[in-house]
């Protein structure tokens, strides 16, 4: 499943020539499976980055860690987009923009973004 616009998403800020990266604590081939499987992994000209082996418990920070590290000082510029509160909180550790989409899944309406005050994440 796709959520409702972020397809749509992507090839708008692909447009505006916006580095990709697709981020996931799910094991790293099984991401690349899936995004070949939906048809967009091709978008990801930063590469698409998962779980390598026994990453259990904070997976998600050290995929966030790997990417900062492979953009050679360009961290900086990275924004964190995800519906959940792990990457949100890792993005703002990382000292990384971060957005929270609010996705109404249930009513297939697709994501809303939530502006969070500073103060909200560490």
């Amino acid at each position: 499943f796709t959520v409702l616009g972020a397809v749509a998403f992507i090839e708008v800020l692909r447009e505006r020539r916006i580095l990709l990266h697709m981020a996931s604590g799910t094991d790293e081939e099984e991401v690349r499976r899936e995004a070949d499987a939906l048809g967009y992994a091709d978008r990801f000209g930063g590469g698409i980055h998962g779980s390598r082996g026994n990453e259990l418990g904070d997976a998600k920070r050290r995929v966030l860690s790997r990417i900062i590290e492979s953009e050679d000082g360009l961290g900086h510029n990275l924004v964190v987009i995800g519906d959940g509160p792990v990457e949100m909180l890792e993005g703002r550790r990382a000292g990384v923009r971060a957005v929270a989409l609010d996705l109404d899944v249930d009513h297939c309406r697709g994501a809303h973004v939530i502006h969070l005050p500073s103060g909200m994440c560490p």
